[in-house]
């Protein structure tokens, strides 16, 4: 098992031409390689693996090549796999948008990943991907993703309430709140804590 964070991913998509790896990969995914591209990657790591003691700085040398060249591997087999396949028609991105508005505002629970919109909607991932670009110029998934917190403050910012954040967070769909305040700080500049401070305060 290999696990390569964020930063690196985004490296990588900048050195490919994407602006972010959310650019080429903007949801939950399974690449379905051709067996000539699992064998190609197979002995890339194997040849990588056995070779890791040749050198001669050790292992931080060793990972710092896998860090360069892996990533760019693997996005590379989500760009393969879209490259034969025409961009959808301006009917079918505008149908898409509709039927995903509509639907993110039917559901009674909070969207949180893009293949719960896919199946309430009945569209594809790159269709949809295609449409929220170009309309609002981010994936489905940080659209989501913003809805989300910006759900999140208008609940804390409301002076009827004293919620407990963590209440808040889990109802929106953020379980992990190490990283929900991180991005909720990144998104308004300020903890959610400050938030609910401030709407208590005023």
């Amino acid at each position: 098992a290999v696990s390569i964070n964020d930063t690196l991913l985004d490296d990588a998509a900048r050195r490919l031409g994407y602006e972010s790896h959310l650019d080429i990969m903007d949801r939950e995914h399974i690449v379905s390689c051709s067996e000539l591209k699992l064998t190609y990657l197979r002995h890339y790591l194997s040849s990588r693996l056995r070779s890791s003691n040749d050198f001669e700085d050790g292992a931080g040398a060793f990972i710092n090549e896998m860090e360069a060249d892996l990533p760019l591997l693997l996005l590379k087999q989500f760009i393969s796999q879209e490259k034969h396949l025409p961009k959808p028609t301006q009917l079918a991105r505008r149908r898409a948008l509709r039927n995903a508005q509509q639907a993110i505002m039917d559901s009674d629970e909070p969207i949180s990943n893009v293949s719960d919109l896919c199946r309430l909607t009945g569209e594809g991932e790159r269709t949809l991907r295609y449409a929220f670009m170009e309309a609002y110029g981010v994936s489905p998934k940080a659209y989501l993703h913003a809805l989300r917190l910006n759900a999140v403050r208008r609940i804390l910012r409301n002076h009827n309430l004293s919620p407990v954040i963590a209440d808040v967070a889990n109802s929106q769909g953020f379980w992990h709140m190490g990283q929900f305040a991180a991005d909720y700080k990144k998104m308004f500049g300020e903890l959610p804590s400050a938030t609910l401070k401030h709407a208590n305060s005023s």
